[in-house]
């Protein structure tokens, strides 16, 4: 039997894992399960701790289990657990035999050597235990139409069980929570809260990747004022791309673009000088640190240079364009008019399968990542700082 839960945002999906372990505890004390994870950290940090959360809170005391994480070992009343990473899913499953398997986050997993489907083939292979009927279980968001649709929808069987859970349908979830992640979506007509708050599959990754995006609504007089100078930046040689904005009343208000053809960093460096950008706080592709388009790192020639470069990971592609999707439906960018390269992106800029159609047009998708990166680092979608979730 193959179930799996897809739901929205704050719908309990990590928190129910503790409820399938009382319940394979219940059938059987012999029961082996696999737990896992896309990474380490996630089933660590995540996983484990929303599922022994649940456990809490049914009564189970904590000193009959024994949790031990450098073996990747959770013994629960009695009940051995195997907590694995797929981040290497042949070395995860090596060895093992179980009865039931439960995944969290599900519809993420994947490497570029490995795929989603090579992943799930590989673990449901080791689901051959002797304990009673064997049973997969899937917790995970959507995350668009991918492998898990084609498996439990399109090419579903009498053995395959779908749930889908809304976030609003959560009782446990504070006033006002709710209301708040719809305004952050812009309604809950929009493809990413159907996504997102409904737990529907749906193809996000089609069309105008920044659908939000209204020349009559965003673009407008902007000009350079008192305070900070912020920089975003993207490191791609040509066109080597950069968006010039302040942050003002939580607003990003973006007053200049720099867009150079067959140029690299330490032009971009003279560049932003000339125009009097000196000592700015810069917020660039993360993987200038060590991609070398001027052969040095890119963020030591912008230190070198004076500015203040701040670092973090780069998101995922889908992130960081639902994130600058939300910044426009909720009014938080200003683009001045001269800004033409910048307003031609957000306009043309569309989906390719998964991935931002970079080939038919090659000038296309650099200025908007510039844009992006900043964007996902101030104005990422986030739960409400004021709520707290507690009880589920």
């Amino acid at each position: 039997m193959f179930n799996l839960m897809v739901g929205g945002v704050g719908s309990g999906k990590s928190f129910s894992i503790g409820d399938l372990l009382v319940k394979f505890r219940s059938e059987s004390v012999n029961n082996e399960v696999f737990i896992g994870a896309n990474t380490h950290r996630q089933l660590r940090d995540s996983t484990l701790k929303a599922a022994t959360d649940r456990l809490k809170m049914y009564g189970f005391d904590e000193s009959n289990w024994d949790y031990q994480e450098n073996k990747g070992f959770f013994n629960f009343e009695g009940m051995k657990c195997y907590l694995r990473s797929l981040e290497n899913v042949d070395k995860a499953i090596a060895g093992l035999t179980v009865d039931k398997m439960v995944v969290d986050e599900y519809a993420f997993c994947g490497r570029p050597n490995q795929t989603p489907e090579y992943i799930h083939k590989k673990i449901i292979q080791r689901l051959r235990g002797k304990n009673g009927k064997n049973q997969f279980y899937a917790v995970t968001s959507p995350n668009g139409i991918n492998f898990l649709h084609d498996i439990w929808v399109s090419k579903g069987t009498d053995e395959h069980f779908l749930v889908q859970c809304k976030t609003k349908d959560n009782i446990y979830l504070p006033n006002g929570y709710y209301n708040s992640l719809v305004a952050a979506y812009g309604g809950e007509d929009t493809p990413l809260a159907k996504q997102e708050l409904f737990g529907e599959f749906i193809n996000v990754n089609q069309g105008r990747a920044y659908y939000a995006f209204h020349r009559n609504r965003h673009v407008k007089s902007v000009n350079r004022t008192h305070g900070t100078i912020f920089v975003g930046m993207d490191f791609n040689v040509n066109p080597m791309t950069a968006i010039v904005f302040q942050i003002i009343d939580n607003k990003m208000k973006i007053f200049d673009e720099i867009y150079l053809t067959d140029s690299d960093t330490f032009q971009m460096v003279d560049e932003l000088l000339k125009r009097g950008y000196h000592g700015a706080t810069i917020i660039p592709d993360s993987t200038g640190s060590n991609r070398r388009t001027s052969g040095t790192s890119d963020h030591v020639i912008l230190k070198n240079a004076g500015f203040n470069v701040i670092w973090s990971h780069n998101p995922f592609v889908k992130d960081r364009v639902n994130a600058v999707n939300h910044a426009l439906t909720n009014n938080i960018i200003e683009i001045d008019n001269k800004c033409v390269y910048l307003v031609k992106d957000l306009e043309k800029v569309s989906w390719k399968g998964a991935d931002l159609d970079k080939t038919t047009d090659s000038t296309l998708t650099h200025i908007s990542d510039a844009m992006g990166y900043p964007v996902y680092y101030y104005f990422n979608i986030k739960a409400p700082q004021d709520f707290t979730i507690s009880g589920y």
